[in-house]
């Protein structure tokens, strides 16, 4: 007996395995992490710069040693203090303590055999100086502070000046230290920043830099391919970060602010898995449009470690939790503060909704199009997915590259893609497209200043398309901008608060799902069933987006013969750009086979249109067929169910949809669908045809969307009783006795049994059956209760 939990199991072991490994592993490039006994924070709340950037230096020394160096405010700055996440540690280790110290010269006297001595620097070389110290495992100390209080304390740990790189730059360093700086990190930092990123620089022995141009890719293309570069953009210029890495193979991580990562970075925290999966086999309900909420803007780890995890507009908000929501988060927080990944999915996982995350670009954000080596990227980034429990991919570029696309969706660890382009991500207006069955959606709306507004989003999905079964348009991304704070159009001024108030606005008819779930409902119904039990469209690629790489002319999976063409530009629901075409006699497009069962009930469906040349009396004719064996293996023809569509009974120049039902054969074992003028008179014009479903219809009484009618539906229906529609086989709204007389008389289907011939009561005995039923399952309550849930 199956149930959905096993479902998710089967999944998860068939697809990724290493995600059950999670909390074990120890990613390549990251040290082995420790527990300090004791954590001894400096306070950066009554120092200066320059003693801060010491300190961050120090501490990236240790940090690659006992780690028990963090820098705080003393918790003053309540929801970007470093310090919180100190606290966050010493809450999963209750025998570590905390010692808050503000001398400087304390740290010194205490880790002088740690530290190698010196570099000296001014306010133009602190670039310079932070490459050296990671390079030397050194000081960075500012020239005013060497007559005064820190320069009596170097003296008196015996700690003597190693460089001098005034009056040096980056070209001079990468020259004489290079040899000795690591080749997996490299840093892009403005040297008007102080101590922010410098003690993760330092800790890793990377090099910082703050060129463009040649200087800069001759930087970055020292480095191994699909490294991290943390940091920023030149004068704060993002295209110019990201498409640097991507062109040089690397892979971008906003981190100009981040604060204290160094010591953060090696500190022993266990990560789970996350909480809010949702199970595969989930069933899509009849009548709803699917919406997801994901917020953007989660490769940038200087907010996730700062205001992210606690500012009420953001992960903190008192909304979350209220509504399925989905957030980016870098798969980078595990290499840079596991602690803050740990947290963050343990407070998730109290959530009365799902809060799920996915993978904002890769390990670090790039652009796919300009990437010379996707392939290798994607070893990187799914390693990076599957360390951390994440199998979407919220793809950002400037352009629509559908090839690196399908490659990035083809990896066995992705379920799918997110695509964000054009004027505020939504340039392509919710467009879906598919590599091997997989959906790559793109985002209909944006809440973003500017853009979409609370009231024009409640609107749009009110309205929206309600049949998920066989319209693509029923699911919708809407992308959330975390740094939007317009009150205008319903909205209350921060985004969280504008999805509730959002969410709170719409009709039943709409679903809010996490972006996991509606990927789940996609795959079901109209590409490679996620559920190998319950996938529902028999026909791969019915919206033609995949393309052949051996003939782009053709539609991966279809074969075709004379006098057909692929369009470009043409399409029936708004969610994609290609359909097919007959323009002649003796023509046809032909699936490839899928798998069918004797007896099931089949819905064949298709979109198509006449272009007001095709005389009346001449069409196409619609066929789905079925053989006992492959074609190309000898099999034989058993059956078929057809239809002549003849322009005469239809609208030129209009997209139609056409509906057939369909029972498979006795001795069928293989079936195609095929569009053909072989039969029939076709005299001149020519007739598209678009998003082609060959559907299979639900169980009726199958609650848990096993493909089979048992026992555990029955658990399924108890908990939905007059709660919700969990257990709606009437398709009426709710979970009633009727859904249990629907059960009753399907007990078996699915295992290859007939119904079972129980006698089914008249309405007026219904009630009295609910009073025995629920005196059954109280008296089973306690024994299926006690054998837990993967029982």
């Amino acid at each position: 007996m199956r149930n959905i939990q096993d479902c998710y199991r089967v999944w998860l072991v068939s697809i990724s395995l290493p995600l059950l490994l999670t909390a074990a592993f120890i990613p390549s490039g990251r040290a082995a992490s420790v527990t300090p006994d004791t954590i001894y924070v400096y306070d950066m709340s009554q120092t200066t710069s320059a003693r801060s950037t010491l300190m961050a230096s120090l501490a990236g020394v240790v940090a690659r040693t006992t780690a028990d160096v963090a820098l705080g405010f003393g918790n003053t700055f309540w929801d970007s203090d470093p310090e919180y996440w100190v606290d966050q540690f010493i809450a999963n280790h209750p025998d570590t303590s905390k010692v808050r110290q503000s001398g400087a010269e304390w740290f010194i006297d205490r880790y002088q055999d740690q530290l190698s001595g010196y570099v000296v620097y001014d306010s133009v070389t602190i670039n310079e100086a932070t490459s050296v110290a990671g390079a030397l495992g050194a000081l960075m100390v500012e020239q005013s502070l060497l007559g005064g209080p820190i320069g009596t304390a170097l003296a008196d740990a015996g700690l003597g000046q190693v460089e001098d790189v005034r009056g040096r730059n980056s070209t001079w360093v990468y020259n004489q230290y290079g040899s000795m700086l690591s080749k997996e990190v490299i840093f892009r930092q403005q040297p008007s920043f102080s101590y922010q990123l410098r003690s993760l620089a330092v800790k890793e022995g990377g090099f910082v830099f703050n060129e463009t141009g040649s200087t800069r890719d001759t930087f970055l293309a020292a480095q191994n391919d699909h490294s991290l570069v943390y940091g920023w953009g030149f004068n704060n210029d993002e295209n110019e970060f990201f498409s640097s890495a991507s062109r040089n193979n690397l892979m971008g991580v906003p981190a100009d602010h981040l604060q204290s990562a160094g010591p953060h970075s090696r500190w022993d925290a266990a990560v789970p898995v996350q909480p809010a999966h949702t199970p595969v086999s989930t069933p899509t309900q009849a009548g709803k449009h699917y919406v997801a909420f994901v917020m953007s803007d989660g490769d940038n780890i200087q907010w996730l470690t700062n205001g992210f995890a606690r500012n009420p507009r953001w992960f903190g908000s008192p909304y979350r939790g209220d509504f399925d929501f989905t957030f980016d988060l870098s798969p980078a927080l595990l290499k840079t503060n596991p602690v803050a990944l740990q947290t963050i999915y343990d407070q998730a996982s109290a959530d009365a909704n799902k809060t799920f995350f996915v993978t904002p670009g890769g390990e670090g954000l790039n652009y796919p199009s300009q990437v010379p080596d996707l392939a290798g990227f994607m070893d990187a980034t799914t390693t990076a997915m599957v360390n951390v429990d994440q199998n979407i991919i919220s793809v950002l570029d400037t352009t629509v590259d559908l090839g690196a696309l399908q490659q990035m969706a083809a990896r066995d660890e992705v379920m799918g893609l997110m695509l964000k382009t054009g004027p505020a991500y939504a340039g392509q207006n919710g467009a879906i497209y598919w590599s091997d069955g997989k959906p790559i959606v793109s985002v209909k709306y944006t809440l973003w200043d500017g853009f979409d507004t609370p009231n024009d989003i409640i609107g749009a999905l009110n309205n929206g398309p309600t049949d998920p079964f066989n319209d693509q348009g029923s699911f919708t991304i809407v992308n959330v901008h975390p740094w939007s704070t317009s009150a205008a159009g319903g909205g209350l001024g921060d985004p969280m608060s504008n999805v509730q108030y959002i969410t709170q606005n719409l009709n039943n008819s709409v679903e809010v799902v996490t972006l996991e779930e509606l990927m789940i409902h996609l795959r079901n119904n109209f590409g490679s069933p996620v559920d190998p039990v319950r996938g529902r469209n028999l026909v791969f690629n019915g919206d033609f987006e995949m393309l052949d790489p051996g003939n782009p002319s053709r539609p991966e999976g279809w074969f075709y013969s004379a006098g057909t063409a692929l369009l470009t530009g043409e399409d029936s629901d708004g969610n994609g750009q290609y359909a097919v075409a007959i323009d002649q006699v003796n023509s046809d497009w032909r699936s490839i086979d899928f798998d069918s069962e004797v007896g099931e009930q089949l819905t064949f469906a298709f979109d198509f249109q006449f272009d007001g040349s095709v005389p009346d009396g001449s069409g196409f004719r619609a066929d789905a067929r079925f053989f006992n064996g492959p074609e190309e293996s000898g099999g034989q023809f058993v059956g078929e169910t057809t239809a002549f569509v003849d322009a005469a009974d239809f609208t030129d120049n209009q997209w139609q949809t056409l509906t057939l039902q369909v029972t498979v054969p006795e001795g069928s074992a293989v079936g195609d669908v095929r569009f053909s003028t072989f039969f029939h008179p076709f005299a001149a014009g020519q007739v598209m045809i678009d998003n082609i479903r060959l559907l299979r219809e639900p169980v009726v009484g199958d609650f848990n969307a096993d493909g089979v009618v048992d026992g555990a539906d029955l658990s399924v229906w108890q908990a939905a009783f007059g709660i919700s529609d969990g257990a709606d086989a009437d398709g009426d709204g709710d979970s009633d006795g009727a859904d249990f007389l629907a059960w009753q008389r399907n007990v078996g289907v699915g295992e290859g049994l007939e119904p079972l011939s129980l006698a089914v009561p008249e309405p007026t005995a219904a009630a009295s059956l609910m009073i025995c039923l629920f005196g059954w399952l109280g008296g089973c309550r306690s024994r299926i209760g006690s054998q837990g849930p993967f029982a």
